[in-house]
């Protein structure tokens, strides 16, 4: 594209020369001569055909929710051109957020030279694609800009996940095979404890050395281990969907990332595992306590709709239909328990874990994905304790400015409040976990096991 930049001038040049030519006067010829060198000097000074190679390269194209990724765009003139003025943007998805630097960069590139573009961004949860390069070149003149989209090489998907290595389990457990290590003895490796002879011990069981030196009959028991009934619950609702002030993943990513890799971890050790949203009324979904493949895929499809964009009003209503899997992983169908609370109506935490408690298997464990942004868990973690539920809180901070950065007024209020809930939590017994953005969940669990009373690896 031509921009009249010089226009101008070879219009003041024309004048210049047919002035002279009406009044013969060679200065005015002389005085045309000025401008008209602009003209010619704005023409051979064009910008030729984009001649670019573009590579985008990500420091690590795989990270945790929280994490930087430093992205870097190399530019490189391949043609026999300069390019004085190089502007260009990379495509960053909308909801990437960018945490330093930018995307755009203007450069200026003599033939076979290379320049590059950094700046660092922050994904939310899920895979998310790149786009084209936009370029703008313009001309040493400025009388010539030409503006074209180039699909770079290298990298272009940046994925964000998490790896829940292990997750704590109380004491409550299943008569189900599994890898949960129990309080009771009885058949397994782990040595448990000594007790009195009963007839029909097994002999493999009798203590023939304590037999040998005492006389007496004893009977060795081992550490049972057991499956555990586990139910994670997603805090979903729209009050708890919150975005840290830094960008990157929200709340409900976080609390979604915790809940998806703690049922896979779990059911690949043999526990039955269920999911479910804290959502009211006929916005809850319902995985019931299963292993095998038709609890993931159920569990992956209801991840898929609270994680979507909103929309959740286009999915069919057999997709909401609660699912329960045996052990085998086969399904049936489980029928929705009546209940006093009224679904078109908001209900308060008691309401909702009163709800939630109808719904829940007996003996159940419970794990509540939430940010504590307001004090509705706390009713809910309440009501499940009166009706002899384990409670597991698992709470991402994203009250915090990140990145060291000093908290405003609100930030600081809003952090405040959140401690006071987990305050209020230990009072009530329950083990929560103050999991910080930056802090690998890992990290936060472990703490958990070696502080909390009655829980085992």
């Amino acid at each position: 594209m031509r921009v009249a930049r010089w226009h101008g001038a070879l219009v003041g040049a024309l004048f210049a020369s047919a002035l002279g030519l009406y009044v013969g006067d060679h200065v005015f010829f002389l005085m045309a001569t000025i401008p008209l060198a602009y003209v010619v000097y704005g023409h051979v000074t064009g910008l030729g055909p984009p001649s670019l190679a573009i590579e985008r390269t990500f420091d690590d194209d795989h990270v945790d929710p929280g994490d930087t990724v430093t992205v870097t765009l190399s530019v490189e003139n391949t043609g026999d051109r300069p390019i004085p003025d190089l502007r260009l943007v990379d495509g960053v998805p909308e909801d990437v957020a960018v945490a330093d630097g930018s995307p755009a960069g203007a450069i200026a590139l003599r033939p076979d030279e290379s320049a590059t573009v950094s700046y660092e961004v922050r994904p939310p949860r899920g895979a998310h694609e790149f786009g084209t390069v936009a370029v703008r070149g313009r001309s040493l003149a400025g009388t010539v800009t030409g503006t074209t989209t180039l699909a770079p090489d290298g990298d272009d998907t940046l994925r964000c996940t998490t790896l829940l290595d292990e997750f704590p389990l109380q004491d409550l457990t299943t008569p189900f095979a599994g890898q949960a290590p129990t309080d009771t003895g009885g058949d397994g490796i782990e040595f448990h404890a000594i007790r009195e002879y009963r007839r029909g011990d097994p002999l493999s069981h009798v203590d023939w050395r304590r037999l040998a030196r005492t006389g007496e009959l004893a009977t060795v028991t081992y550490r049972q281990e057991r499956a555990a009934a586990v139910v994670f619950v997603v805090d979903d609702r729209p009050d708890a969907h919150c975005q840290p002030p830094q960008g990157g993943p929200s709340a409900l990513d976080y609390v979604l990332y915790a809940a998806s890799q703690g049922l896979v971890t779990l059911t690949e050790t043999g526990h039955r595992v269920g999911v479910t949203t804290l959502s009211p009324g006929a916005d809850r979904d319902w995985v019931s306590p299963g292993r095998g493949a038709a609890t993931e895929s159920a569990a992956s499809d209801l991840f898929d709709r609270v994680g979507g964009d909103g929309t959740e009003s286009t999915a069919s209503d057999a997709a909401r239909t609660p699912v329960a899997t045996d052990g085998a992983g086969s399904e049936t169908a489980q029928e929705e328990p009546e209940t006093g609370v009224d679904d078109t109506a908001d209900p308060d935490g008691a309401a909702l874990g009163l709800r939630l408690a109808e719904w829940l298997p007996a003996h159940a464990q419970v794990v509540l994905c939430t940010p504590l942004v307001d004090d509705v868990p706390i009713d809910v973690v309440e009501t499940l304790l009166s009706n002899r539920h384990a409670v597991t809180v698992l709470s991402p901070n994203v009250t915090g400015p990140g990145d060291g950065a000093h908290p405003t007024p609100g930030q600081a209020v809003a952090d405040v409040q959140r401690r006071l809930r987990l305050t209020d939590l230990e009072r009530l017994g329950v083990a929560a976990t103050d999991w910080q953005p930056g802090t690998p969940l890992q990290v936060a669990l472990a703490d958990v096991l070696t502080t909390t009373r009655g829980w085992d690896r």
